[in-house]
């Protein structure tokens, strides 16, 4: 069902009253209800209903416990002073009726007792179907506080929140300050900080003038939800040329967060976010292959975005398309291994941990990862036998994203020849694995250098001057080197 329709849905079943199955059908409309907004909790039904001082439904969240008690108005819940004297689990009370100016005979209620019955503990909830519509009717597309409010109301709201409060909490607030003030009323402690962190982002990615302490308050991880909520937003509504803050708020999530969210954010440009980015995100996968544009006619011809699953940056026809996961980028047989002759002065400033060519009467086998000259040992060997060289086997060593100010450790990556494929035994630093398949692959030059520098601000050759910098452990290096006869396969 709807989870925007519970008011209208309890008054259909008061209309058709069924004494037989009044109790069911609203136990069931209301456990249906909660399961929909709150998909992250696990929600019992304790087989009882109105009971005096059993709840109707227990929500679990691994150890978070709130106890959940239906009662028909706000008029019985303040007569019976159950706000007070229920306290354990951090109830929450949902009055069917939503009237809170009751006069009868014997009894007056006024919405000064309703909010009064709601304060007798610090994290009690008191509210009511109304209200929970409010809440409910909140879609990501309108503004990505309104949704962190929405996820987060059931497992942290506290207070008395009614339907004009909850229209404050899901609408536009003239400032964050005005914001901050409501959700401290109503939410817990870790609620706001949460909740704080996400008005600050979006307070930032407008770009208004603001107080250090809202750069402060970008720290910490986003949660699924939280990511979830904000990240399209940002995407289309954040200055683009505003380093900083792509910079903040790719900090508070990693690759492999954000490629989990692939299919949220399809076709959406990501370009800003990957480039600020680029040397503190992590991948393990590359892949060059061909861009195929769903428009051919598109203007656009170059840019990074999620394609199938899979972040993919491209210019003109060419792509490359990275993963965190080993699943989701899968190499498509293409070519055989290029020449050495033809490769070498690409790697000229390449770290490299071994290599195998393949002659027309020799192979070669190289592994010297600590080696001060590793081209220059591989040079001798050919030499000393002259042939014709072909790559059947390279790895690289690229290093791990820079989070600190030491010297990042470099990681060994697979090239895979035959399927256009980078494959890292660890993850390695996202820009890096962009540069490298520039270096390793032998296509366009001009199409692979716009991708190169679109993902990380610089060309290849660059990147590869930076990397020789990196200082090895000054291991010993044993000489695994290998010459043997051996005649060409059939594949090289």
């Amino acid at each position: 069902m709807s989870a925007v329709d519970l008011t209208e849905t309890l008054q259909g079943i008061r209309n058709q009253y069924v004494r037989e199955d009044y109790v069911g059908r609203v136990k069931s409309t209301i456990f249906d209800y909660l399961c929909a907004l709150e998909p992250a909790a696990k929600v019992e039904d304790t087989q009882y209903f109105n009971h005096s001082a059993i709840p109707d439904f227990v929500l679990r969240w691994g150890t978070h416990t709130r106890n959940f008690y239906i009662r028909s108005s706000y008029a019985s819940l303040v007569a019976s002073r159950d706000a007070k004297d229920l306290a354990e689990n951090d109830p929450i009370f949902l009055a069917l009726d939503a009237r809170q100016d009751v006069r009868e005979e014997r009894f007056r209620l006024t919405p000064a007792k309703v909010a009064r019955a709601a304060q007798h503990h610090k994290y009690t909830l008191v509210t009511d179907t109304s209200a929970l519509d409010e809440i409910a009717s909140t879609s990501e597309a309108e503004t990505p506080l309104a949704s962190v409010v929405k996820t987060n109301f059931i497992s942290s709201a506290r207070g008395l929140v009614d339907e004009p409060t909850a229209e404050k909490l899901t609408g536009d607030v003239p400032n964050k300050d005005g914001l901050t003030s409501l959700l401290r009323a109503k939410f817990s402690e870790a609620a706001v900080t949460r909740m704080e962190r996400m008005a600050s982002i979006v307070e930032l990615a407008q770009g208004a003038p603001t107080a250090e302490q809202s750069w402060l308050e970008l720290d910490g991880r986003l949660s699924p939800s939280e990511l979830r909520a904000i990240l399209p937003w940002v995407l289309q509504n954040a200055d683009p040329g505003n380093v900083k803050f792509w910079s903040k708020f790719g900090a508070l999530f990693t690759f492999e967060q954000l490629e989990s969210l692939a299919s949220d954010v399809e076709g959406l440009d990501l370009g800003s976010l990957v480039r600020a980015n680029a040397r503190t995100w992590e991948a393990k996968r590359a892949y060059l292959g061909l861009h195929v544009d769903a428009e051919p006619d598109a203007v656009t011809r170059s840019g990074i975005r999620f394609k199938g699953g899979v972040l993919e940056a491209y210019a003109g026809n060419s792509a490359i398309r990275v993963s965190h996961s080993g699943n989701k980028l899968k190499g498509r047989p293409s070519s055989h291994g290029p020449s050495w002759e033809a490769l070498r002065p690409k790697i000229e400033n390449s770290k490299l941990h071994s290599v195998t060519l393949q002659g027309l009467e020799r192979a070669i086998t190289l592994e010297a990862p600590a080696s001060a000259d590793f081209l220059g040992d591989v040079d001798k060997m050919t030499e000393s036998v002259s042939d014709t060289y072909f790559v059947r086997a390279l790895d690289l060593l690229l290093p791990e994203a820079k989070l600190t100010e030491e010297a990042p450790v470099l990681r060994q990556v697979s090239v895979n020849f035959g399927e256009s494929l980078l494959i890292a035994d660890a993850p390695v630093e996202l820009g890096a694995l962009f540069s490298a398949v520039e270096t390793a692959f032998l296509a366009p030059g001009s199409e692979l250098e716009t991708i190169t520098e679109m993902v990380t601000g610089e060309n290849a050759a660059s990147e590869t001057e930076k990397l020789t910098a990196l200082e090895l452990p000054p291991t010993p290096t044993e000489p695994l080197n290998e010459i043997e006869p051996k005649m060409p396969s059939d594949d090289s």
